[in-house]
């Protein structure tokens, strides 16, 4: 569920039988307004030089700028998420979200599953992302 607490940046990729959603997600007390349009120039910047990684990509943008955020990364064959939070001041928080959106330890076997993390193979021609406050 997406919080008006948060700014979500969400890329949406089909799979072969479902929709995979990847997302970072920003507190909006952890950035300034000027560092939401630096933001948002980076995306339109990345996706353009990068089109392909262009998530991974801002992952680091972000870490590099010491900007806390939370990434949901999906599973491809399974419901649920891979959840990775950054925050350059504390412990970082890495867990298995389920599609009801429990929290579970993340545990060998749900490591070996794999996960979407952004990457394309080809161009896309629609936006890449899409942000949500």
């Amino acid at each position: 569920m997406i919080s008006s607490e948060y700014i979500t940046y969400i890329r949406e990729v089909k799979n072969k039988d479902k929709i995979l959603q990847i997302q970072i997600k920003i507190l909006k007390k952890d950035i300034s307004n000027l560092q939401k349009e630096l933001i948002k120039n980076q995306i339109d910047k990345l996706e353009k030089i990068y089109p392909h990684t262009f998530f991974r990509e801002f992952r680091l943008y972000l870490k590099s700028h010491e900007i806390p955020f939370i990434t949901k990364l999906p599973l491809k064959e399974y419901d649920g998420y891979i959840v990775m939070c950054f925050d350059p001041n504390n412990s970082v928080e890495n867990y298995y979200e389920d599609g009801e959106g429990e929290k579970h330890k993340l545990t060998d076997e749900i490591l070996d599953r794999q996960i979407y993390d952004g990457t394309s193979k080809k161009k896309e021609t629609k936006p890449l992302i899409k942000i949500v406050e």
